[in-house]
């Protein structure tokens, strides 16, 4: 039994992973230079946290703008 998944979710899945790879990176940045300390949640959890708001937020963006 195959799982149906609409169009706008995979879309958006696929790009949270390229969200969350940038996200990563940019936090590692900020870490490195600035004297934010380096722990789990702000190098995992806070580019977590901000790909899920990303994601939940273009998920009903376009099921709105497709709704129309």
């Amino acid at each position: 039994m195959a799982i149906k998944m609409d169009k706008i979710i995979k879309r958006e899945l696929w790009r949270s992973i390229a969200v969350l790879f940038f996200t990563m990176l940019i936090m590692a940045y900020i870490v490195t230079k600035t004297s934010i300390p380096a722990n789990f949640f702000t190098v995992i959890g806070i580019p977590i946290l901000v790909t899920a708001i990303i994601f939940l937020l273009l998920i009903y963006l376009g099921k709105k703008l497709t709704k129309n």
